[in-house]
């Protein structure tokens, strides 16, 4: 693994990859992208003979990610990050949506860290988060 001024690439099979993680942990991401990331890894493809196993398409590595990370309950680090951007980019695009009409807007709800306003913080305040259900 070398670091750039891009971030972390890594080499393998003489192919230079960027390396971009998201997770709790580096490792964690990092065996995903070593152990789902090559397609020829997916031989459950193959008796289709539709190529799928050489040309994967990213929905199956979400999923693949899902499975192998978080038991297919929910998705892993680098697919939540995925379906999240693309909601959030979404809603920026969209004429008449709150974040494309209020495009500087950040929470001043109170949070658990000041000026880092997150998921937890919005349920906390909803009273909807594990604490406040007694769980």
């Amino acid at each position: 693994m070398d670091e750039t001024v891009h971030g972390p690439i890594m080499t393998m099979d003489g192919q230079t990859m960027s390396v971009w993680w998201v997770g709790a942990t580096a490792s964690q991401d990092l065996r995903v992208l070593l152990d789902v990331g090559r397609a020829s890894n997916f031989t459950e493809w193959r008796g289709y003979n539709v190529g799928l196993d050489s040309s994967t398409p990213l929905w199956y590595y979400v999923l693949k990610e899902a499975e192998l990370l978080e038991q297919g309950l929910r998705l892993g680090p680098v697919g939540s990050t995925i379906v999240g951007e693309v909601f959030i980019g979404l809603l920026q695009l969209a004429p008449g949506s709150f974040l494309h009409d209020n495009p500087g807007f950040r929470p001043t709800l109170p949070s658990r860290t000041a000026g880092d306003f997150k998921m937890i913080d919005l349920l906390t305040f909803a009273r909807v988060d594990p604490t406040s259900r007694g769980q």
